[in-house]
């Protein structure tokens, strides 16, 4: 299992550090719950991570918190789309959990970030494309990357109602995750997001919330 940490370095006051960050601007937020879908059982969930960190299914709801959000980011015409919240699951069998947690989940589709007619998509792998789910009772963090599938996508983020029963409209989220480095599966069972979203008010100042971005470290060590 991998276990690291990841410091996002952002506000105006350590802007100045970096004399070439830009401005971001959040350009649309989402509430993200659980796909109805998902496995077509109960526990539903948003994000499942089968085989990652410990044998067996894992899934992760978004419903007891309900606090994970979405934002879609621009800076100088490109975009990146930022997942953060609390999560609650962990391994099941026969549909109910063995044993579940609260987790914290901050990840980042930093790069390859392309917009389309309804919504965006991610392509390819980087390792940009990262973020941490991390235990809050033992505080162990698992790191985590986009992986493409066999067609190059590895996120869609769109407006389509996919998997939501005739509802061509709603904004569902979908895509392929791994702990590997290089982008590689990490092991049998499903490993990927499943969720849809609704779209909410951007926070002030001024309708948009505006970040001084700088960069992402992400310092990983083996246990």
């Amino acid at each position: 299992m991998r276990v690291s940490a990841l410091m996002l370095v952002a506000g105006l006051g350590v802007a100045g550090s970096f004399a070439n960050a830009g401005v971001a601007e959040v350009v649309a937020m989402f509430d993200l719950h659980d796909h109805p879908d998902g496995a077509a059982a109960q526990p539903y969930y948003g994000l499942r991570l089968d085989n990652v960190g410990a044998p067996g299914v894992m899934t992760l709801s978004m419903a007891m918190h309900d606090d994970t959000t979405l934002s879609v980011i621009e800076e100088d015409g490109v975009f990146s789309i930022r997942i953060q919240g609390t999560l609650h699951g962990g391994q099941v069998s026969s549909h109910e959990y063995v044993s579940s947690n609260d987790y914290s989940i901050d990840f980042t589709y930093g790069a390859n970030v392309v917009q389309t007619a309804n919504g965006y998509r991610v392509d390819g792998f980087t390792t940009l494309n990262s973020g941490v789910l991390t235990n809050l009772d033992t505080e162990d963090e698992i790191v985590l990357f986009g992986k493409p599938n066999m067609s190059g996508l590895a996120f869609t983020f769109q407006a389509d109602g996919h998997r939501m029963s005739g509802d061509n409209s709603t904004w569902v989220g979908r895509g392929w995750l791994t702990d590997e480095d290089d982008g590689s599966a990490p092991g049998a069972g499903s490993q990927d997001w499943l969720f849809y979203a609704t779209q909410r008010d951007i926070p002030a100042p001024g309708g948009a919330l505006v970040l001084a971005c700088s960069g992402l470290a992400l310092c990983r060590r083996r246990r």
